[in-house]
């Protein structure tokens, strides 16, 4: 029946559930009580300020005057609570400022000490009021086209190396407009000045126009000197933002909210470009920016969350008309350093530990090594004597075939030869070429054997002519064996312009000779 007095066993039955951390609703269904009753039990037993545990070992006529007593109301209530509250603000406060420790977690631990204390809502609506001013943030305004925010990402993407099976960590660069939020990221091999600056200018010309201001954390790449008001910036740095006639700007140290859109954006870029990746593999830097970029398109053409446009709509409607025009051709940073030639007739980069191949005839010369991020130049005194890719692979090399001595080149050709070469050779001066040339491979041991012979072959096509050999060749075609010193004393003697050996025995009649009819019996 409602509101029908219960016994001290039930009352003490509540406080036992109480005790053990049951919740209102779930005592409510056990005790066959209603939730309010319950809730009235709890709160008698709360304002006494003693613990579920310790009132179990009150006698039943202390607990009866407890639960007689006028249930408190709904201001007494609120009061106790905020006093509890109040008494664990400063511990809140302090547990906040440190790493991984959320709002959640301290309710959730106010909550088993305080099971009526405020809710969630509730509780960090309190927090904030009592935290002052230190999270206050300021609504910035920014203007279309004005900022460009740059910053490496904390975390790395890879490639194996074909050759060495290698996995080789790059650095991701990634920058945001602050207004459309427009991005772009690429994978660099590190984050020294020529690719930061490299990977600075890519980004730039991904936009299509040059920003007002290029906003940068204090990188050593980027900034010689940090300082709030005037920081100092690389020669490089400075260049580039003359070069493309933009503003260079750095963060306040240790003020992540000052570039707080790439912050952002860097998020975004483990949400949409490492996430999708994760599972493919790369062999090349090449292949890894090429998966970026088809994951960097998806995401600026996505629609924001809640807005009916994407980064590229707002950015090509907004933005890009406000921006300057880019120059005609990209900026780059190039490096100088000097090499000695060695027997291999290589020169090498030092800080990428990798050879580069010039004309073998200048071994033992110093000459000078002109670099950028994509190509490397080598110079003899003013004469540029080679170009090449650059390649950040260590202790390899690049080599180019006109740059070996004629024997090293042969070795190389020899090394990849299979035949094939030779017989198109012959095939060209014609049919019996060909034939002399089958019996030539066909008698070696290994192919690699004739390729000699298909040297001093070319020798003679070059020597005396498609006509002349294609002779020589018909000329020996009924012989087994050929080589080409017999081809060469064919065509010295000028044999390739006479007919043929016809080999005929005469039939010589005398009385010694017996004929067919000596053998019949």
């Amino acid at each position: 029946m409602a509101n029908q007095p219960k016994s001290m066993y039930q009352i003490k039955q509540v406080l036992e559930h109480l005790s053990r951390g049951t919740s209102i609703s779930k005592i409510a269904g056990l005790m066959n009580m209603s939730r309010n009753t319950v809730k009235d039990y709890r709160d008698k037993f709360l304002l006494t300020g003693i613990s579920f545990t310790q009132l179990l070992e009150h006698s039943e006529v202390e607990l009866s005057l407890l639960v007689k007593s006028k249930p408190p109301t709904a201001v007494q209530c609120d009061e106790k609570r905020r006093k509890d509250f109040t008494s664990l603000l400063p511990y809140f406060l302090k547990e906040l400022s440190r790493t991984g420790v959320t709002k959640q977690l301290l309710w959730q631990e106010y909550l088993k000490d305080f099971p009526d204390g405020y809710r969630y809502t509730r509780f960090c609506c309190l927090l904030s009021e009592n935290n002052g001013h230190s999270d206050a943030v300021m609504r910035m305004i920014h203007i279309p086209g004005e900022v460009l925010q740059v910053d490496f990402a904390g975390d790395k993407l890879h490639y194996i190396d074909r050759e060495t099976g290698e996995l080789i960590n790059c650095e991701v660069l990634v920058s945001a407009m602050t207004y459309s939020h427009f991005m772009h990221a690429i994978a660099l091999p590190s984050q020294k000045q020529s690719d930061f600056i490299a990977g600075l200018v890519k980004a730039i010309h991904y936009l299509g126009a040059v920003p007002h201001v290029i906003k940068c954390d204090n990188l050593k790449s980027a900034v010689v000197r940090p300082d709030r008001y005037t920081p100092e910036f690389t020669e490089a740095m400075e260049y580039l933002a003359a070069y493309y006639g933009t503003t260079a700007m750095a963060a306040r140290v240790a003020k992540p909210r000052d570039k707080a859109s790439v912050e952002s954006a860097v998020n975004v870029c483990y949400l949409r470009i490492y996430a999708p990746l994760r599972h493919q593999t790369f062999y090349s830097l090449e292949e890894l920016n090429h998966a970026i970029a088809a994951q960097l398109e998806i995401n600026n053409d996505q629609l924001l969350q809640g807005k009916t446009y994407s980064r590229r709509m707002r950015f090509l409607q907004d933005e890009i008309t406000q921006m300057k025009p880019l120059p005609a051709q990209g900026y780059q940073l190039k490096k100088s350093t000097w090499s000695k030639v060695g027997k291999n007739y290589h020169v090498i980069i030092g800080e990428d530990r990798h050879s580069y191949s010039v004309p073998f005839k200048l071994i033992g010369k110093k000459l000078k090594l002109v670099y950028s991020t994509d190509d490397v130049e080598i110079y003899d005194g003013t004469s540029r004597v080679a170009m090449h890719k650059r390649s950040y692979r260590k202790y390899g090399n690049t080599t180019l075939k006109a740059h070996m001595p004629l024997n090293h080149q042969h070795v190389l050709e020899s090394r990849g030869y299979d035949g094939s070469d030779f017989l198109t050779e012959a095939t060209q001066v014609g049919l019996n070429a060909r034939t002399i040339v089958e019996k030539m491979i066909g008698r070696a041991h290994y192919v690699q054997h004739t390729y000699a012979m298909w040297q001093a072959f070319k020798r003679l096509k070059k020597n005396y002519g498609h006509e002349r050999l294609e002779s020589a060749c018909k000329r020996l075609s009924h012989l087994e064996q050929v080589t080409c010193r017999t081809l060469e004393n064919v065509l010295k003697n000028g044999l390739d312009h006479q007919l043929p050996f016809e080999f005929s025995v005469p039939v010589i009649q005398h009385e010694n000779l017996r004929g067919p009819d000596a053998y019949n019996h």
